[in-house]
């Protein structure tokens, strides 16, 4: 009777184990697959996620991520479990959160990731990401500087340059991403402001 109180609740714990890591996958399973490939630019809240509110809450538990709203799964023949999601910002930012089956969150990673512009109107960007089927993600960020006047802050007249970024990353198991390629081409002239 002795070795059987503690082999029971040794089994007991086991079940309870495995019963919420059948929840968090079943409920990650429950969430519509977004086709790739998909384009991801500027402003991509237009598209449309998920408004399960078990999901909304399954996310904010595991994630912590109270603020991002969760578009579906992709890579789903994968065996972890990858999200899309954009968080409400100026630019609509895209991340890939990961998890594996039992509801271990491994990454949360901007797909996104051009150029930061500050407020001021010298700078200004232009990004655009596409996230291919077989875990790769190409991005074309433009980053335009245009001829500026501290004293007035304001654009003023002269040269506006630009400089263009290309990178393809793979997106490794755990979510995190690992550049292949990147080129830029440093800042050139592309007109004249009047």
């Amino acid at each position: 009777m002795r070795l059987a109180f503690p082999f029971l609740l040794l089994l007991i714990l086991l079940q309870a184990c495995n019963s919420s890591d059948g929840k968090f996958s079943g409920i990650a399973d429950g969430i519509p697959v977004v086709k790739l490939p998909m384009q991801l630019g500027m402003w991509s809240n237009n598209i449309p996620r998920t408004s399960d509110p078990n999901t909304v809450q399954w996310i904010r538990h595991f994630a912590d991520s109270t603020q991002r709203y969760i578009w579906g799964r992709v890579f789903v023949d994968q065996p972890n479990i990858y999200l899309l999601a954009s968080q409400p910002d100026d630019q609509g930012t895209v991340f890939l959160i990961t998890f594996d089956r039992s509801g271990k969150l491994l990454s949360q990673e901007a797909l996104q990731r051009g150029e930061y512009v500050s407020a001021d109107q010298q700078y200004a960007t232009n990004n655009h990401a596409t996230l291919y089927a077989d875990m790769r993600l190409y991005e074309v960020d433009s980053l335009f500087k245009y001829p500026y006047d501290s004293v007035k802050n304001d654009r003023t007249e002269g040269d506006v340059m630009c400089k263009v970024t290309q990178q393809e990353h793979t997106i490794q198991p755990d979510g995190s991403l690992k550049v292949i390629r990147n080129n830029s081409t440093g800042f050139f002239k592309i007109k004249k402001m009047r």
